[in-house]
């Protein structure tokens, strides 16, 4: 019996692998999906392309008939080893779950302009991606969409994405800057999670909940900004964020915190709005912070120490921003004289 099932198992697997595309044209393999339309497919997993960059063409023609090619499916150049370019035709719609997962020279990535959704994990562990720009047409994006995707350094996603998976940047430690746009209304679980290169985010105000573990071990954040929806931060949120200096809280009325672990630095400056103080400061957990304030008191919340005996350095919170007073000039976070 163990031996029938054994050659069952390798029967189907062979029988996928077999049938994993309807035809080729180019260097690359088709699936047909409807009348006169077809998406690119893979060989079978066992084959590794050897192409370094590839143009997804509008159409292509098989047997007398031309296709229109409007996605990529899932697992399409999964494992690309060599391929460091692709480019898109205007038809391309979609891209499927895994279709760039481990293309880890892949560096260049120009898009067409109809793509509406992007996968799960359809560009994870591409580590030579340092930046993506996201079509404005995109609504949708899968879940680990970037994961692992250690070069990434900023991103920007447009106000016409109305839905991210969970993990999208899960462990992106390069990335730097994060700009969320207002189509989102929930910073899912694990999103951000190890994004150890972050030091400030910015939630948009059409944000109500940020889920489990969203920025934990996010371990150089040190400024949150939270928009006015924000009603709810799930467990372990801020977790192992142990550098967060100041979280700017622009929601009159405290958002629920499911739990104590949802932050872990307590010594954290919170700014809010002067009318919610004292809501802020009775509530079960914001209250656990040492030190609340009205949104656009100045505070200085750290000593920096100077090279320079004579200069006197310290890091403040003015106008909703952190800059940095030595000696009577402003300098950006950065180091930058404003």
């Amino acid at each position: 019996m163990k031996k029938i099932l054994i050659f069952l198992i390798f029967a189907l697997f062979s029988a996928l692998s077999a049938q994993a595309y309807d035809f080729k044209s180019g260097d690359l393999y088709y699936n047909i999906t409807g009348n006169n339309t077809a998406e690119v497919t893979y060989e079978d997993f066992t084959i590794s392309y050897t192409f370094s960059s590839v143009t997804i063409p509008d159409t292509v023609t098989h047997n007398g008939i031309t296709y229109r090619v409007t996605g990529i499916g899932m697992y399409a150049l999964v494992n690309c080893l060599n391929l460091t370019s692709v480019s898109f035709s205007n038809s391309i719609l979609s891209i499927g779950d895994y279709a760039f997962s481990g293309c880890k020279n892949l560096s260049y990535i120009a898009f067409g302009d109809s793509i509406t959704s992007i996968g799960n994990a359809a560009f994870s562990s591409c580590a030579a991606l340092t930046s993506f720009i996201i079509p404005n047409s995109v609504t949708n994006i899968g879940s680990q969409t970037f994961a692992n995707c250690s070069g990434l350094t900023n991103m920007i996603i447009p106000d016409n994405v109305i839905s991210v998976g969970s993990g999208l940047f899960f462990n992106c430690s390069g990335l730097t800057s994060i700009s969320i746009g207002n189509g989102l209304k929930k910073i899912e679980y694990h999103m951000f999670y190890g994004c150890t290169g972050l030091t400030s985010v910015t939630i948009p105000d059409s944000i109500t909940n940020i889920g489990f573990a969203a920025f934990e071990n996010c371990s150089n954040l040190q400024a949150v900004y939270l928009g006015e929806q924000l009603d709810s931060i799930y467990f372990y949120a801020f977790k192992g964020c142990q550098n967060l200096q100041a979280i700017y809280c622009y929601s009159p009325t405290p958002p629920y915190v499911v739990d104590f672990d949802s932050f872990d630095n307590y010594n954290a400056h919170i700014y809010v709005p002067c009318d919610s103080k004292t809501d802020y400061s009775y509530d079960a957990i914001w209250g656990l912070f040492r030190y609340i304030h009205c949104i656009g008191e100045e505070t200085a919340i750290e000593s920096i120490p100077s090279d320079f005996p004579h200069q006197r350095t310290r890091k403040i919170f003015r106008d909703n921003k952190a800059i940095i007073l030595r000696d009577g000039e402003e300098y950006s976070i950065l180091g930058h004289k404003l």
